[in-house]
Formats: structure tokens, C-alpha cells, sequence
């Protein structure tokens, strides 16, 4: 491309040589791109005119669009098969090439993208964006390469199991394209694929990795961005490679460049800080120009890129652009005129002219304008192409408007293109110079002698003409040739094609910019955030399907009336596990959902969202719901018949009705061939026939309930109609209990079912009383009795005081104890005093007291009748988290001297969950770093296994029992026991503290350092009071003492004027320190005396400014009585300032981008400004 530019250039050029020139081409030569040209060739190339690269200021050939037209357009991430490399000048936002994409593991969840930014090396890849976001990260080494990983939340999500780590989701590297660079070993180690030749040498390159997840990446592959400071380029002033957005030297360093550029030589640039030299147009570049606000900005920048196969004039086209520059090519070398004034050195008086002047004052038809609009890439709004403010000249509109006529009619815009501008400002200069550039119309032709040709294109000359009344008017050289006149005696004279320049063109005061319009609020409010469904409760009922090891809860909800609500997702998991269980989607409309078949006497935790047409998801409602009931789990060892059972029993398939029989296990169950009654136990079946069951001969009948106290003989042939089933031949045999031959009655049977030895089996290997499992069990009925009361009753007596009556022990150790007692009173006692009490006892001390009132009289009469009451039902429950055994005892007060009562009793004990409570004895005077051990609790008064769990300071670590330390959850049973161990804060007067948890039973250990805190002058101040509300992005608020990393608060932009949502990404450790009451119309602020908020019409402010300002380094001035805070509810005006005592105080350290947060309603600065 160079050369045949190079050669273009000569081409071009010589078909201006006259042939009167060839009698003097052997006097000329001239080294060209390291060649000596004489004669014609020579002559030729003295003369050049500009227009080679450069048509106008701003104003693009098709070459210059094509070269610069990526930077307006989207800029990401995309795969081709033959993209080319990116070239990067300045600092700027690109997409690159995906040069591999392949998926891994199970279900290929993990993405992996390497992505070529430019094709050569960068100074720096200062941002990784995904989908308009950019990624904040933490670092961290693997296989010897900076692995970043991503901490938004927006890329985050706990809930996938394959996360990289909290939830994190994506990670990436980043390789800056050395030519010498080697592998990535992080690349190399995770992609097999790419192998270890795969250098990319000469590339700069990001390898990116993404868990798949249809909540953060439903819409298929991300969009992914870079912002990239590009190439290092040679500066001549100082003799220096770096990186630079200097157009001057970003224009050499194309021209220099070997690999894409136009492969000039260093003895083909001119380096001179005279006119024309590139040293000359890099410091008018790197002037500083006044803005309207009083600030500064660099004259010109290049900030932008372009592709390896874009036209090479193209390219300088759209570098040009960024400066108001213009190129030559003279005496072997390339010339850089910057936009910027120059002062003649030279001027032609009528003396010096050889021929008359020629002159030329309109342009072509259709060539002047009068109202100019730029096109630039707008830095500010994630570069994007965007319009100037546009700008109309009202002297040009004038003077184009006819007498009379109306001056609209008569607007003509010009449209000018900025590629590598990424300032407003800096755009609203350049379409200024183009436009009074354009108004310049005047040019001339004329003959003048030697002496003028040194001037080359772009140069500035005086011209004094009598004639055209002339007086030092500045011209701008557009062409210069040499020309041999005369017949007889040829002279050689030089032929100047000027035009009229000013230097007002580059002149632009600091009140003449413009505001651009803003986009308003519809960029930064454009989104998809639905809010969560709300008054979310769980209402636990028995699931009649299974009714002794089954619930359901029915959830109810209100909706979001937001329209783009399109359902709601239910999700749940017990307590216990860590993985939520979808439950399904149900539509907009629906606010009930059921879930069914849950397990009994468990705590489940149930989340709720809503889904979006988008697509989006809003934040989770939660709440818990305990089952309840008791967890059967097996059939207790020397249990009796009546005795209570354990949980977990299930229903058996195909099974719905035994009669009253009621147990049932896959290893022994009943069945019928033909009129004989078969028991099975999976190992051999024995025949039950009507000699050995009672029934009569040629029928087959159920086996109904054989009645507590049954007296059933040795082939008894009486009949006992209440007993079995009221079938009235019925008999029943001792050789009932198969196999065992010594039993004399039926009570023989069944005790030997409920041998405590766990070993004893009846005959024919039927039953092994100790291997019945229990989830095998399906139970209809289920009578349950009291340890330790008879199923017939117990006779008891009160006297005529009041007094305590013992029934019976009812069980030992922690557990809910569920019971029922009826009292039935004998003929003649009568109850007095309108109650009686049923109470449980701890040895002598009364654990619970149920009272019961009658009403009716209370008597031994003939029964329950309408004018007495003979006998009185209760029931209770009471959770025992104790270890002693307890008692039931029953409280009553005779009418007589006594009354005597048959009581029947029946209490369940069902196993504890919920622990003692247990408390950590706090440290106060610790050393500064010192490890502080807790002491030691025993853990109690529940039964299985509870997880304990820590929270609190990172440093924190607890041990059960003898073993070691650890931040993760454990398991516990009672009895074990417990420490924490606390590392303490390196600032005196410091806490720190950390809660252990089981079962939301816990307590708190804190170790507070000794001394008093005292910052030093490079520490931060400002804090707030504990439990100061933070207004949050999904409009709830948070404690500021319960803010972590990675929570998303409501911020302000200050600069847009409007709420923004953004991460946390620093808190501060609790500290102490004197707070200060400022009250206000809309509550009270408790804040330090050194923290800034924000008041409207005066900025930041603080109680004192002095301290605000120096140890925060912002400006601050007094906060006053009467000043207007600046409030989420709008303004609010100060009414007092109170200072209070000293007291825990806690703060955000930082907020993202904007660096500001709400507390207690009011905005204020986080403590590192920036």
C-alpha cells in the first residue's frame, strides 16, 4: 500500500511538467523514498498539492468514512473468518474478533471465549463490559496468569451449582499482544484445545470464561466490549516510545510503521518544530484550550481505531480529521500542519510578479454553507457515534439570503465526520473550523521567481497588491510548481496556486460552546427491574393422603400490578440443605400455590419471584414454614402393645384397608388362597386356618381389633363378640402365636412381638421383633400410650384443700410432650372451686399448669347429663428442654372431705429440636491482633442433628468438640460442645464480633481491642449510628451495620440528576466515635462531625468543614441550621444540630461511580472520595 501510494504520488504529479522543462531536468534532482530522481521526474515532484490525503477539514473522502466509520457504529464482540486486525489509537471502546469459542463440562455449562482486541500490542485493557455492563472484579493467580473474576451481581448467582465461588459466573485474563509473549498459562491450563502454541503473539487478547446461566445470560451469547488505551508511538520531541492520543504522533506513527502502515523511513518525516514539522504540530496538539466552565482540555486528541485492510489514505484522512490537520509531501519529506494559526515569513509584493494575477472569489455551486452539524464518538455515552451541538453562522446566513427573502429558506448545513473524537467540546472547535474554513473562497493564481520556492503546501504567505487592493493579506499555499517561461531565453519561475486564511478560522472563545441535549432520562431508566411479589405467608395443613408423615403448605401472596408481571416462580428447601427445589411457575394472575407432601416436624425455607416479559427476574420474597408434628422413625425396643411409635411410617402401594391391623411391612404382609388365611414374611409363608384364627368353617372374614385386656385361652372355644370382629363362632387358639408352643394365651403373642431382647422370633421366622424397619410401616390407626399409665386407669383422691395428685412419669429429657387425661368421677365426689389443673413437674417444681373450668356441676352422678357432669376430658402440650424426668400430676379441691376419680392418661413425647439457649462471654481489653478463644458451651435440650453456623468478622472460626477451627457449617448433637475463636481488630478500641447460630437459637461473641481509637491524619472519617436505614436498589432498607460487599444501594448522579442503583464494593469496620443528632423536617440523621452530605444549593457539607475537607480532600463547607438537605423525599430543612455521646458507628466505605449513598433518607458521600 505504501509504495504504490509513494508511486502514485510521482505518477500523479507528473503531468504538470511542461515541455519547455525537459532543457533543464538534468539541472534537477531529488531523493524520493531513498531513490535520486533527475530531470522531469525531479522537477515533478517539487509540486504537491494537499488534497493527496486530506479533501478538507472533516469534510471525509469515501476513503476517510470507510477507514473511520467502525468508531460510530456498535462495538462488540463478533466471529469471522477472515476479519483483520484492529488498529488502536488514543483510548477507546472496541469489540475484537472472536478468534475461539468452544463449550466444556457436564451439559457444557462453561463458555470459553478468546477474543482478539487489537493486532498488535496495548498499553492497557482497562475495561471488560458485558452487555453494556462494566465488570468489576477481584484478582487472583492460577497457573501462573491474573485471573480477574467478576463481582457484579448482575453476573452472580449463588444458586447455580457450578459457580466459580460465590456465586461468580464469569472470570477472564488479559494478554496486552508483545511480540514476544508466551502462553496463557490459565488459557493452556482450562482450554486443551487451544494448546501451548497458540501464543498470539503480536495480539492483544482476552480469554474469558462463563458459566452458563438462563437467569444472567438468557438471551443467548453476551455482548461483549473493551475500553483499550492502544498503541505506544514514538514521540521525536523527546525521544520516547508510550502511549499517546496525540494525533501528530499517532499520524508519524502510521506513516512509520512497517507491519501496516506506509513504511516510511525515519529520513523521509520531518521532525522540525518549524511549520510543517511533526515536533511542531504535537505541541500545538498538547496546547490547552479554556472550556465555558473554567476548565481545561487538550488542544487536539486521536482517540479511535481502524482495521489493517482500511485504504492507508483513508486512515490518515480520519486522523487528520482529529486535529484540523493537513499533510504534505516536499522535498522527500511528509509535513504535519496542525489546525492552529501560523505567521507568514514571506511576502510577494507586484515586484516579485512575473504575469498578472489570476483570481478566482465563489466556489462551486452548491459549496457554501452557512450552518455547520459534527458527527463525533461520544466518550461519555460508552462511545457511541453521536451529533454536535449544531452550529449556524448568522453573518453566513445573511449573506446568503437574499434581499427580501426569508433567511430559512436559505440554511445550508455542512456535515462533517470526527472518527477519533471523542469530546464535545473538542467536536464543537473542529466543525467551527471546518465551517469558517468553508467561507474561504477566495484563491488566486500567479507566476512569481524563484525565490518563493521554498513555500510548500499548507504554508502561509503575505500578499500586497495594488491592483486587488491587497495590503499583507494571508494566503495559504495550495500548490507550488516550478515552470521554465520564455521562448528565446528559458528562466524558470514559480507557479502558486493560494488560498485566502485567516487566523479567526482557529480562533474559539470559552463562551462560545454550546450545550448539547441531553438523552434525557430514557437511557439511564431503560430497564427491565421488576419488583418482588409482597405479604408473602405459608399456611401449614395435615395432606390427607398421608397423614402421619406428610404436610402441605399453601403459600399465599399479593402481586406486583406492574403489567410486564408475566407469572411467578415458587421455589423451597428445607432448613437443612443448601440447594432450593423448583416448584414450578405459575401465571400473573394466580397469588396461591401449594406445596404438597412435605415432610412433618421440619422447618422449610420458601422463596417466591415474579417473572418478566423480559425475561428478567425480580428480587425473591422468602418466608419459613415449621411442618410440625412428630417424625416417626422406628418402633422402640420392649415397646408394648398401646406404646408410642416412632415416624417415618409410610403407606404401602396397593394396600388400603386391613381392617384395624393396621401395620404393615414389605416383609410380612397377609393374603388369601382361596378360604385360607396366608402370613408371609419373604422368607416362607405360614397358614393361618380357622382351627388357629376363629374363623368358622367355609368363610373368610376381616380380622377386626383384639380389645385391650382380652382374655383369650388355650383353645378357647367361648366367643368374644367385642374382640374379633363380632363374628360369634369366632375362636381363638393359643397356637395363634405360630411357633410358640409355651404361650397360654394371646398376650403370650403379642409380647412376644414386643421382646426388649431385639432377637426373639416367632415361629416360622414370621416376626423378628427388632428388625421391623419403620419407613416400611403404613399405619391407619394409631393408639399411642403414656410411659408409664395403664390403659384401664388408676383410682385417685383429693381432699377437701386443694392439692397436687400424682398420675404417672411421663418420659425423660428434652421433647414435646402431647397428652390427654379424663377424669371420671365415682358415685357421691363432687369436685369444688370451678377448675381443676393438670400440671407437669420437674421433681417438685411445676414446669407447666393447664387449668380447666366447669361450669356444670362437677359430680359422681349417673354419667354426662344435662344437670351434671360426671366426667371431665383435657388434653395439653408442653416442649421440655430440659434432662430430668417429668411427671404429670393432676390439681383438685373436694366438695367433702374426698373424692375419688378414675384417671386415664395418655401422653406422646415427640423428639426436640429447638436447643437450650447458650451465651458466649464477650472480651473487653484485648491486645491489638491478639487471637481470642471463647469459652466453652455445651450444647442441649434437642434431639438428632442441628447445624451450627457462623457469621460475622472474616476472621472468625469455630470448633465442636476437640476438632479443628473452621468458618463452615457443622453438624451437632446435644451434648457436644463448643468456641469460637476471634482474631482482634489492629486498632485500638475497636470491636469485633461473630454469632454462632443452630436452629435459630445463638448468641454473639465480641472482642473489643483496649485504648480509645484515635485515626491518624491519613485515616477516614465519617460515620453513622447503628441501625441507620440505607435506602437499597429494590426500594427496601437495611441496617448500615447489615451492608456487605456486593449489596446494590440507591446512588445519585449527580452530574445527570437523576437515581441510580450501584454496588457496594467497601464497608468499614464498627468503630466509635460521637455522634451528632441533625434533625430535620423528615426525621433525624445520626452522623459524625466529619461526614459529608449533601445540601442543595451549596454542595457538600459537613458539621466540620475543616475536617471534611482534609481528611476527605473534597471541598465541604459548614453544615447549618436552615440548610436544605438533599432527601429521597425531596428537600428538607435543618432544625437543630445536637451533638450526643460516643457510640458504635459504622459506615460505607464505597459506592460505585458515583460514590454516594442515601442514609436515613438523606444523600451523603461514602468515606474515599474519589
Amino acid at each position: 500500500m505504501a509504495k504504490a501510494l509513494k508511486t502514485a504520488v510521482v505518477a500523479a504529479i507528473a503531468i504538470y511538467i511542461p515541455a519547455a522543462a525537459l532543457k533543464l531536468g538534468a539541472q534537477f534532482s531529488v531523493t524520493l523514498f531513498g531513490s535520486t530522481l533527475t530531470g522531469a521526474t525531479a522537477l515533478a515532484v517539487t509540486t504537491f498539492a494537499t488534497t493527496l490525503v486530506s479533501a478538507g477539514i472533516g469534510m471525509l473522502t469515501s476513503k476517510g468514512i470507510e477507514a473511520g466509520t467502525a468508531n460510530f457504529g456498535s462495538k462488540f464482540a463478533s466471529r469471522s473468518s477472515s476479519a483483520p486486525r484492529q488498529i488502536i489509537y488514543g483510548k477507546t471502546r472496541v469489540g475484537g474478533t472472536i478468534l475461539h469459542l468452544e463449550t466444556t463440562g457436564t451439559d457444557n455449562f462453561l463458555l470459553h471465549m478468546v477474543v482478539a482486541v487489537a493486532g498488535h500490542e496495548v498499553e492497557a485493557i482497562e475495561t471488560v463490559r458485558i452487555n453494556d455492563k462494566d465488570l468489576t472484579t477481584t484478582t487472583s493467580t492460577i497457573s501462573g496468569s491474573t485471573v480477574h473474576t467478576v463481582t457484579n451481581a448482575d453476573f452472580t448467582n449463588t444458586d447455580n451449582d457450578n459457580n466459580f465461588g460465590s456465586g461468580r459466573l464469569v472470570r477472564f485474563t488479559k494478554v496486552l499482544g508483545t511480540d514476544t509473549q508466551s502462553v496463557d498459562g490459565f488459557l493452556d491450563a482450562q482450554l486443551s484445545s487451544i494448546g501451548t502454541n497458540h501464543r498470539f503473539r503480536g495480539i492483544a487478547y482476552v480469554y474469558i470464561q462463563m458459566v452458563f446461566d438462563a437467569e444472567k445470560f438468557g438471551g443467548g451469547l453476551p455482548a461483549v466490549s473493551f475500553i483499550v488505551k492502544g498503541k505506544k508511538v514514538y514521540d521525536p520531541r523527546n525521544s520516547t516510545t508510550a502511549w499517546s492520543d496525540n494525533p501528530a504522533l499517532c499520524i508519524r506513527d502510521y506513516l512509520m510503521d512497517t507491519r501496516y502502515g506506509l513504511k516510511a523511513t525515519s529520513a523521509e518525516i520531518n521532525d522540525s518544530t518549524s511549520a510543517g514539522g511533526f515536533a511542531s504540530a504535537a505541541n500545538i496538539c498538547d496546547q490547552t484550550v479554556t472550556l465555558a466552565d473554567s476548565s481545561t482540555e487538550t488542544r487536539y486528541t486521536a482517540n479511535g481505531f481502524t482495521n489493517m485492510s482500511a485504504n492507508g489514505e483513508g486512515i490518515i484522512e480520519a486522523l487528520l480529521s482529529s486535529c484540523a490537520g493537513k499533510m504534505s509531501y516536499t522535498n522527500g519529506k511528509f509535513n504535519l500542519f496542525a489546525g492552529a494559526a501560523q505567521t507568514p515569513s514571506l511576502t510577494i509584493t507586484d515586484d516579485d510578479l512575473l504575469q498578472p494575477v489570476a483570481i478566482s472569489t465563489k466556489p462551486q455551486s452548491g459549496d457554501m454553507y452557512n450552518t455547520v452539524k459534527g458527527i463525533y464518538v461520544d466518550a461519555s455515552s460508552d462511545y457511541q457515534g453521536t451529533e454536535s451541538p449544531v452550529y449556524q453562522d448568522s453573518t453566513f446566513l445573511a449573506a446568503d439570503t437574499p434581499t427580501s427573502e426569508s433567511s430559512a429558506n436559505y440554511v445550508k448545513t455542512l456535515e462533517v465526520q470526527f472518527p477519533f473524537t471523542t469530546s464535545e467540546t473538542m467536536a464543537q472547535r473542529l466543525q467551527r473550523i471546518a465551517l469558517n474554513g468553508n467561507r474561504q473562497t477566495t484563491q488566486i493564481n500567479l507566476l512569481t521567481t524563484t525565490k518563493f520556492m521554498r513555500l510548500q503546501p499548507n504554508d502561509w504567505v503575505y500578499v500586497t497588491n495594488d491592483r486587488l487592493s491587497y495590503s499583507n493579506k494571508v494566503f495559504e499555499v495550495v500548490s507550488m510548481n516550478l515552470e521554465v517561461v520564455g521562448d528565446d531565453v528559458p528562466t524558470v519561475a514559480t507557479r502558486l496556486v493560494l488560498k485566502e486564511i485567516a487566523s479567526s478560522i482557529f480562533t474559539f472563545a470559552s463562551n462560545a460552546y454550546e450545550t448539547g441535549v441531553s438523552e434525557g432520562s430514557t437511557v439511564s431508566t431503560g430497564t427491565y427491574a421488576i419488583t418482588a411479589p409482597s405479604s408473602l405467608s405459608a399456611t401449614v395443613t395435615t395432606n390427607n393422603s398421608f397423614t402421619i408423615n406428610s404436610k402441605n403448605v399453601t403459600l399465599s401472596w399479593t402481586n406486583n400490578t406492574n403489567q410486564v408481571v408475566n407469572g411467578t416462580e415458587v421455589q423451597y428447601k428445607l432448613s437443612s440443605d443448601s440447594t432450593y427445589i423448583d416448584a414450578g411457575i405459575v401465571g400473573r394472575d394466580i397469588t396461591k400455590f401449594t406445596l404438597t407432601g412435605l415432610e412433618v416436624a421440619k422447618t422449610y425455607n420458601i422463596r417466591i419471584r415474579h417473572i418478566s416479559t423480559f425475561n428478567t427476574y425480580s428480587a425473591f420474597a422468602t418466608v419459613n414454614a415449621s411442618t410440625g408434628g412428630t417424625a416417626f422413625t422406628n418402633i422402640e425396643d420392649g415397646a408394648t402393645a398401646g406404646a408410642r411409635v416412632g415416624t417415618n411410617l409410610k403407606a404401602v402401594d396397593g394396600v388400603t384397608n386391613l381392617g384395624a391391623v393396621d401395620v404393615i411391612n414389605s416383609q410380612l404382609s397377609l393374603g388369601v388362597s382361596g378360604t385360607t388365611l396366608i402370613l408371609n414374611n419373604g422368607g416362607g409363608n405360614t397358614t393361618l386356618g380357622e382351627d388357629n384364627v376363629g374363623f368358622p368353617s367355609g368363610s373368610i372374614n376381616k380380622l377386626g381389633g383384639i380389645a385391650a385386656g382380652a382374655d383369650v385361652t388355650a383353645n378357647n372355644t367361648a366367643n368374644d363378640t367385642s374382640n374379633v370382629n363380632g363374628t360369634a363362632a369366632s375362636t381363638v387358639k393359643n397356637n395363634a402365636a405360630v411357633g410358640n408352643t409355651s404361650a397360654t394365651n394371646f398376650n403370650s403373642f403379642l409380647t412376644d412381638v414386643a421382646s426388649t431382647s431385639g432377637s426373639t422370633a416367632i415361629a416360622g421366622n414370621n416376626i423378628k421383633s427388632g428388625s421391623i424397619d419403620g419407613s416400611l410401616i403404613s399405619v391407619d390407626n394409631l393408639n399411642l400410650k403414656t410411659q408409664g399409665t395403664s390403659a384401664s386407669g388408676t383410682s385417685k383422691s383429693w381432699g377437701s384443700s386443694a392439692s397436687d395428685v400424682f398420675i404417672a412419669d411421663i418420659g425423660t429429657a428434652a421433647g414435646f410432650y402431647q397428652g390427654f387425661v379424663s377424669l371420671d368421677l365415682t358415685s357421691g365426689s363432687s369436685m369444688a372451686g370451678g377448675q381443676i389443673s393438670v400440671r407437669i413437674k420437674e421433681g417438685s417444681t411445676t414446669k407447666a399448669d393447664y387449668r380447666f373450668p366447669f361450669t356444670q356441676e362437677f359430680d359422681g352422678g349417673d354419667g354426662l347429663e344435662t344437670s351434671d357432669q360426671g366426667e371431665l376430658q383435657v388434653s395439653f402440650g408442653y416442649f421440655y428442654s430440659g434432662t430430668s424426668t417429668l411427671s404429670l400430676y393432676v390439681r383438685g379441691d373436694s366438695n367433702g372431705s374426698s373424692s375419688t376419680a378414675t384417671v386415664k392418661a395418655r401422653v406422646v413425647k415427640f423428639g426436640a429440636e429447638q436447643p437450650n439457649t447458650f451465651t458466649f462471654t464477650d472480651v473487653t481489653g484485648a491486645s491489638t491482633g491478639s487471637t481470642n478463644t471463647s469459652n466453652t458451651v455445651t450444647l442441649s435440650g434437642f434431639t438428632g442433628t442441628l447445624v451450627a453456623q457462623l457469621s460475622g468478622h472474616s476472621s472468625a472460626t469455630f470448633k465442636v468438640n476437640s476438632g479443628s477451627y473452621t468458618s463452615a457449617d457443622k453438624n451437632v448433637t446435644s451434648g457436644d460442645t463448643v468456641n469460637v475463636r476471634l482474631t482482634a481488630s489492629a486498632n485500638s478500641g475497636t470491636t469485633r464480633s461473630a454469632t454462632l447460630v443452630l436452629s435459630g437459637v445463638g448468641d454473639t461473641y465480641s472482642v473489643t481491642t483496649s485504648g480509645t481509637y484515635t485515626p491518624d491524619s491519613g485515616d477516614t472519617f465519617g460515620c453513622f449510628a447503628k441501625n441507620t436505614p440505607i435506602w437499597m436498589s429494590d426500594h427496601s432498607f437495611k441496617n448500615i451495620q447489615d451492608i456487605k460487599v456486593g449489596d446494590v444501594v440507591k446512588s445519585f448522579n449527580i452530574a445527570e440528576g437523576m437515581v441510580e442503583n450501584k454496588e457496594v464494593t467497601e464497608v468499614m469496620e464498627m468503630r466509635r466515635d460521637v455522634i451528632y443528632h441533625v434533625k430535620h423536617n423528615k426525621g433525624t440523621l445520626r452522623i459524625t462531625d466529619g461526614h459529608p452530605v449533601y445540601v442543595d444549593g451549596k454542595g457538600w457539607c459537613a458539621i466540620d468543614s475543616v475536617k471534611a475537607t482534609d481528611i476527605h480532600k473534597t471541598p465541604s463547607q459548614d453544615l447549618l441550621v436552615g440548610d436544605m438537605l438533599k432527601t429521597a423525599l425531596g428537600s428538607s430543612e435543618i432544625k437543630s444540630i445536637e451533638k450526643q455521646e460516643e457510640q458504635d458507628v459504622y459506615n460505607i466505605n464505597r459506592v460505585a461511580d458515583n460514590h454516594n449513598f442515601y442514609a436515613g433518607q438523606v444523600l451523603v458521600h461514602n468515606v474515599e472520595l474519589k
